[in-house]
C-alpha cells in the first residue's frame, strides 16, 4: 500500500484455520504474503476481473458473489493477541531498503523503518500499481469494511483462502475463529513522487525481496510459538490478550 514498505509485518489476522486431523484439532497453517508485518481485522475482495461479455444474453445470469465472499472480519480479539505477541519482533533493515524508502518524499510513513502492524488488506485478482488506483483501494476498502477500515496491504490469494474456510467452516471441518493472515511487505502499490506507475510496477525490489521473506518467518515462527506454547488451553478456546 502506499505508506507501507517492505519489511512491515502484517498479521491481516485472518488465516490460521483449526482442521481436524486425526480426531485432534491442532493449528493449521499461517498463510503469508512477502515482507514486514502487519495485522488487521479485514479482508476485502475487489471482484475485478477481465474478458469479454457473451455475444447473446444468457438465460439466467448468477455471478457467485454474495457480500460474505467480498468482506471477511476477523476475530478481533485474535487479532489484538496476534499483534501483541509479535508487536516488538525486531525486522530487517538495510541499506538497500533504507535508499529505496527515502525516494518518498512527502510520505512519513512510508519512510519509517520496518515495523509489525495492523491494518487491512485487499485481495485482487488484478496485479495493479498508482496513486489512483490507491485512492480507489481505500475506498473499496472502507465501502466494505467500514469507516474504521484501513487499506494497508494489497494481496492475491487471501479472500480465496478466506472463502474455503468460511464454507468449511459451515459443515463444522473449520473453525473461521481462528484465522488469521501474515502479510509481508516487498514494495509500494504507489510509486514515489516524480516515478511514474509503470516505474513503480517494474522497480526491483529492495533487496530481491529477502527482507520480506525473512519478516514473514520472524513474524510468523513468533505467534506460532506462543500459539503451540499455549495449546492446552488453545485447543478449545482461541487466544485473547
Amino acid at each position: 500500500a502506499g505508506d507501507h514498505h517492505e519489511a512491515h509485518a502484517v498479521i491481516d489476522t485472518a488465516a490460521l484455520a483449526v482442521r481436524e486431523h486425526a480426531g485432534n484439532a491442532r493449528p493449521g497453517d499461517l498463510r503469508r504474503g512477502g515482507g514486514g508485518g502487519h495485522g488487521r481485522r479485514d479482508a476485502v475482495e475487489d471482484q475485478q476481473r477481465r474478458g469479454q461479455e457473451p455475444a447473446a444474453d444468457p438465460e439466467d445470469i448468477y455471478t457467485g458473489w454474495t457480500v460474505d465472499t467480498v468482506h471477511f472480519a476477523l476475530n478481533p480479539s485474535l487479532v489484538a493477541w496476534a499483534h501483541e505477541t509479535s508487536a516488538d519482533v525486531e525486522l530487517m533493515d538495510t541499506e538497500g531498503m533504507a535508499a529505496f524508502r527515502t525516494q518518498f518524499e512527502g510520505l512519513p510513513a512510508a519512510q519509517q523503518p520496518p515495523r509489525v502492524m495492523l491494518g487491512d488488506t485487499l485481495a485482487s485478482s488484478t496485479y495493479w500499481h498508482g496513486e489512483r488506483l490507491n485512492a480507489w483501494a481505500n475506498s473499496w476498502v472502507r465501502l466494505y469494511g467500514g469507516e474504521g477500515a484501513e487499506f494497508v496491504t494489497t494481496n492475491m490469494e487471501d479472500s480465496g483462502t478466506l472463502t474455503a474456510i468460511g464454507r468449511l467452516g459451515r459443515i463444522g471441518r473449520a473453525d473461521p475463529e481462528r484465522v488469521m493472515v501474515l502479510r509481508t511487505i516487498s514494495n509500494f502499490s504507489t510509486p514515489p513522487p516524480g516515478e511514474s506507475a509503470a516505474w513503480s510496477t517494474t522497480a526491483d525490489y529492495p533487496d530481491d525481496g529477502l527482507p520480506a521473506k525473512d519478516a514473514a518467518w520472524r513474524v510468523g515462527s513468533t505467534v506460532v510459538r506462543a500459539l503451540l506454547d499455549g495449546w492446552e488451553r488453545y485447543a478449545t478456546t482461541p487466544p485473547a490478550p
